[in-house]
């Protein structure tokens, strides 16, 4: 009931910051989108080598765009998949309190819905929550919940495997939060959630290796260059202290770091927070990003899986804190809520003013397609023109736009594109 009403509340929150505004199709949905369609369909196959890496991600992803859930003509797709994030973030954040065993008061039940809600619309999260193709990471999150919160092995090794397979970003922050005790050692804990962990990903690698020998061998993301690492290691601590939207708001991050310095000193002042369990807690956050630090690329969709275990830390700090004060936890909550808020809102208004630029390009091109003559060649260039910062319509793109516009409107006609 309670985990409901967060998502509605989070939902009402996101319909208001994006209130008369339009969210934008990115990069790879114009590819997808023509596939779907294309005459002669969009078979699973297509995704090549990438099933073997992430399978079960690029069956949803396939079954989104093949059944018409995401399409170019209403975002009801987005609003559907951010409660399903925002179902996943609750209970991610509940597992974390029974982990350490934080009693909820009858009257405390309300304001833990309205503190869920604020923080799954952590402003870093937008590469998955508000882009089409990468929907479906969301997913991977709302299995490695259903994994963490069942009490049976097998189900939660099963519901674990699930997860991996779609995307392997959330083997470490699922072993994090499965350590989450680790604050309060217990060795026979660690054995037990390290061993079903294990096998999880143990079961992952064969099949993924199994798939390899199907649909073949997906090219190595893995970095073996020590200074990529520290590269990856900055951009992990950038991308989570600081707010980011292809690169970092320092005024509106200013905000944020208030409201987390804040926190921390409360929490240090009422000796809720020691040395040693702050080191154990920055530790589980570096184990949450281990994927993250050995790969070639930066993308912040990568970190979706450790961030949502730092803002489920975060969301359970706020709670405890309030219990010695709640002055205090009011007024971080204060900070961070505006810093969410402005940064979305920002985000939103990117999306919707390179969306009003996408549906001009669109009906350009659409006017140029019926002008030209059979055998008709278009030459695509300067698209990336009047688009604000976000990556919308990068070169490597724009023969996918051109076959979806050409899909879209006029599919009998024969035509090719070149750049």
């Amino acid at each position: 009931m309670f985990a409901i009403l967060s998502v509605i509340t989070s939902l009402l929150i996101l319909r208001i910051l994006t209130w008369q505004l339009d969210f934008c199709l990115l990069a790879d949905d114009f590819a997808f989108l023509a596939k779907t369609l294309a005459p002669e369909g969009f078979p699973f196959s297509d995704y090549g080598t990438y099933i073997a890496r992430v399978p079960l991600q690029s069956f949803l992803m396939w079954l989104m765009y093949k059944s018409g859930f995401i399409n170019d003509h209403s975002w009801s797709f987005i609003f559907i998949m951010f409660g399903l994030h925002t179902l996943s973030f609750y209970g991610l954040c509940h597992f974390l309190m029974k982990e350490f065993a934080i009693p909820i008061a009858e009257k405390d039940k309300e304001f833990r819905v309205f503190l869920f809600a604020i923080l799954a619309l952590f402003p870093n999260h937008y590469e998955v929550t508000y882009w089409a193709t990468s929907l479906s990471f969301i997913c991977g999150a709302f299995f490695m919940m259903l994994g963490l919160r069942t009490h049976s092995n097998l189900l939660r090794g099963l519901l674990l495997l699930m997860s991996f397979c779609v995307s392997e970003m959330y083997i470490f922050p699922a072993l994090a939060f499965l350590c989450a005790r680790l604050v309060q050692w217990d060795r026979q804990i660690f054995k037990k959630v390290f061993l079903v962990w294990l096998i999880s990903l143990a079961c992952y690698l064969c099949l993924r290796l199994g798939l390899g020998q199907i649909y073949g061998t997906p090219p190595s993301k893995i970095s073996t260059d020590p200074l990529q690492w520290l590269i990856q290691l900055r951009t992990f601590f950038n991308q989570t202290l600081f707010l980011y939207f292809n690169k970092v708001y320092y005024p509106v991050s200013l905000l944020y770091l208030i409201g987390l310095v804040t926190l921390a000193i409360a929490a240090c002042c009422y000796r809720l927070l020691s040395l040693n369990k702050a080191l154990r807690i920055l530790g589980l956050v570096l184990v949450s990003g281990a994927v993250f630090f050995i790969l070639n690329y930066n993308a912040p969709r990568a970190l979706y899986g450790a961030h949502l275990f730092t803002c489920s830390l975060l969301a359970v700090g706020i709670f405890v804190l309030r219990k010695r004060t709640w002055q205090v936890s009011a007024v971080a909550l204060l900070f961070l809520s505006s810093a969410f808020f402005l940064q979305s809102r920002m985000i939103f208004e990117t999306k919707d003013a390179n969306h009003k630029q996408i549906t001009l390009k669109v009906h350009d091109l659409k006017t140029s397609l019926e002008l030209c003559e059979e055998p008709c060649s278009i030459v695509l260039k300067d698209l990336e023109e009047g688009l604000k910062r976000d990556w919308v319509l990068d070169s490597a793109n724009w023969l996918d736009f051109g076959n979806y516009v050409h899909q879209k409107f006029l599919p009998e006609k024969k035509i090719h594109f070149h750049l």
